[in-house]
């Protein structure tokens, strides 16, 4: 019989088959599961669920569940029973993308509370009508990195619970209420990214700080209040709808090394362009600049010379040079226009 030959043979065997043949023969008796087993190795180290129908993903869990490390269900939705063989024989899990609906809302609670499991992605596909209970309570403590999309504020108001996360994104599916607040309470978080986001408190006793923070991002955001306190922050990335006091930015000046700022909307860019030489003055740590190609045109045609004395003040020079990132037309354009200017001994230019 096929399942009395040697192992090395069997491995052979199960390499001239195709995957699906090769899940039905692992099903045969247990020699033949130890042989796929075998055979597999790490084939499912990175499981894409959406490849397999749900008879193939039991037969795959149960067998070569340890060797799982990297589950991925962004297109499919897990049921009750998946989800427990995941639990069960997934011992190894460390990264999760899932999609959560309503079919399959309570039965996710069994994969997020796998122990080990460090970094997990959930996109939210819930009904307006459907009652949701607390999803994220079940989420384990070594987790270290939440991403949530179209997350609603009920779930929202739950992160707060996460406080051994280090790194969080947040990307609402509507209106939640003070994310700056919530986030307050994880002390341990480096990493934080928020995605079309608007925060509008401005009362004092609301005031935030984010004591590990090292890197800040608002992407597509509407900011009406005073940023948090991030005494080692060194990388900050606004790419907003609101105007942001450039103060704000200023009381990062003690870490900050690298920043990007992109404004969306109506903007007076010579304005700002004298305000981003401020920055520039204040925050002596910074060497990397992104910006606007509008902005850095004004700071070119209106305030190079302050530009020029601000980065020789901050330190740089020929050997060490301020980056900067812009279009690649403008910064061709103002090559043309200020070939002679010193400003090119004192930066590095990447083009976007």
């Amino acid at each position: 019989m096929l399942s009395e030959l040697p192992l090395e043979l069997l491995d052979k065997v199960f390499g001239y088959l195709k995957e699906k043949d090769k899940l039905n023969l692992a099903q045969v008796n247990q020699q033949l599961e130890s042989a796929f087993a075998h055979h597999a190795r790490e084939a499912y180290k990175m499981l894409q669920c959406a490849k397999y129908t749900v008879h193939q993903l039991k037969t795959i869990l149960t067998i070569c569940g340890p060797t799982v490390s990297c589950l991925i269900s962004n297109s499919y939705s897990l049921n009750y029973a998946t989800c427990k063989l995941i639990a069960k024989h997934c011992v190894n899990l460390k990264n999760l993308t899932q999609v959560v609906r309503n079919l399959n809302f309570g039965a996710c609670k069994y994969v997020l509370a796998i122990k080990g499991l460090k970094n997990i992605t959930l996109l939210f596909n819930i009904s307006t009508d459907y009652e949701e209970s607390d999803l994220l309570q079940y989420i384990n403590a070594d987790c270290k990195l939440l991403s949530v999309q179209d997350i609603s504020d009920y779930q929202a108001q739950k992160l707060r619970k996460l406080v051994n996360l280090e790194e969080l994104h947040v990307a609402p599916k509507n209106y939640i209420r003070n994310v700056f607040k919530i986030v307050s309470k994880m002390k341990k978080l480096r990493v934080l990214h928020l995605y079309n986001y608007k925060e509008c408190f401005t009362s004092p006793n609301q005031y935030v700080e984010y004591p590990e923070l090292e890197e800040f991002e608002l992407y597509n955001c509407q900011i009406f209040t005073t940023l948090p306190k991030c005494p080692k922050l060194k990388f900050l990335r606004l790419m907003v709808r609101s105007f942001i006091d450039y103060r704000d930015i200023e009381r990062y000046a003690a870490s900050l090394e690298h920043l990007q700022l992109y404004y969306h909307g109506n903007l007076h860019h010579d304005i700002f362009a004298s305000i981003l030489i401020i920055v520039l003055r204040e925050c002596k740590r910074l060497h990397y600049l992104e910006a606007n190609s509008c902005t850095i045109y004004h700071v070119f045609y209106q305030n190079l010379d302050s530009f020029i004395d601000t980065l020789r003040t901050n330190g740089f020079s020929n050997e060490r040079r301020f980056e900067l990132k812009v279009n690649g037309c403008v910064m061709s354009s103002l090559r043309d226009n200020f070939a002679d200017s010193e400003v090119w001994n004192l930066i590095r230019c990447e083009e976007m």
